[in-house]
């Protein structure tokens, strides 16, 4: 198997003669179609700080890929691997930069991973530890969390049909009205869960789940949340979401556990558009109901390319650790 070893990103013809296999096709690999137009992204643009974004964009999308090709053995074309381990070392090299340290030391790839999770990820609040205690949180358990996984074809999601008696053992067109409960979130402002939407999850490595959440304050110990399915670990994202028949149509940042910010909302899109997923088609909603954006409609799209900023992500970093900070008697009081 050829190595390959790269001082500086590939140009687009290099990387995909290097990540060619023969008779395979790019088009059924999302993770590397999506590279591909990464790096094409990454070469026409020129400021600094939006080619760290892109960066850090590759840098997950490499991270799914790799977890697929472990997981999904035969789906993902291994021929491949060598071409993405250099590609992915010369990302953490070039991302070194953005993640150094206020003496100015370039990360290792080690912090670049740490701080990635600040930066993109939402670990759980004060309030969603304080609720996990008092109504006693229940997990997901593998073969729940299989069954609510939504997996996506040609840009539709699909799932496993848990809303039906037995087990479901044929995937079918994803709608959330089977996940919607009436719930009015703390994080929310009050606004009670839109009818038709369900609540979901994305977790760290790009798996996004969604099912209906169970509450009922006079049964301790029987109630799901967002914390739910990964035992109130570090998500990318949480909120509700509405879906017909496979098509995505709008995601709130709705969830009080974890409170993601508009840099999580950001990160998901950026996995949504490596599902092949249309963004036009999508409305973005804040916690309270609003339009993110102001009154104007936005979709998703128009977030997508509206030029977001390294300087934004540091910020929403900084937000997620004061979070992170004001949970952190709770958090501790849990691990005792």
């Amino acid at each position: 198997m050829k190595n390959f070893n790269y001082t500086k990103l590939p140009s687009s013809a290099q990387w995909r003669q290097d990540s060619s296999v023969a008779l395979a096709f790019r088009k059924h690999d999302i993770a590397l179609t999506r590279i591909d137009e990464l790096i094409d992204d990454y070469h026409g643009e020129k400021e600094i700080g939006k080619r760290g974004l892109i960066l850090c964009d590759m840098f997950l999308t490499l991270e799914y890929w790799f977890k697929m090709l472990e997981t999904h053995a035969g789906k993902f074309e291994a021929g491949r691997l060598p071409a993405m381990r250099a590609l992915f070392a010369v990302v953490v090299k070039d991302l070194g930069p953005f993640f150094a340290d206020r003496d100015g030391h370039v990360a290792s790839p080690t912090k670049i991973s740490t701080e990635m999770k600040k930066y993109f990820g939402a670990g759980l609040s004060n309030h969603g530890y304080k609720n996990d205690e008092e109504h006693g949180m229940v997990a997901f358990d593998k073969k729940q969390l299989y069954k609510y996984r939504l997996w996506f074809k040609n840009g539709l999601a699909y799932q496993f049909p848990w809303w039906t008696k037995g087990q479901p053992s044929v995937m079918v067109l994803a709608n959330s009205r089977h996940g919607y409960t009436r719930v009015v979130r703390p994080g929310g402002g009050g606004v009670p869960q839109i009818g038709g939407w369900s609540a979901f999850v994305m977790t760290m490595d790009r798996q996004i789940y969604m099912t209906k959440h169970d509450f009922d304050p006079k049964r301790f110990g029987s109630n799901h949340f967002h914390s739910s399915y990964n035992g109130g670990q570090r998500v990318a994202m949480a909120g509700t979401i509405a879906i017909n028949n496979g098509v995505i149509t709008g995601v709130r940042t709705d969830s009080g556990h974890y409170q993601p910010g508009l840099h999580n909302l950001n990160a998901f899109l950026w996995a949504l558009k490596m599902y092949h997923v249309d963004l036009r088609k999508i409305s973005l909603l804040d916690e309270k109901g609003d339009w993110v954006g102001g009154d104007i409609l936005c979709t998703a799209e128009d977030f997508f390319y509206s030029g977001r900023t390294w300087d934004e992500f540091r910020k929403g970093g900084e937000r997620e650790q004061q979070k992170l900070d004001s949970a952190q008697l709770r958090r501790e009081a849990r691990w005792a």
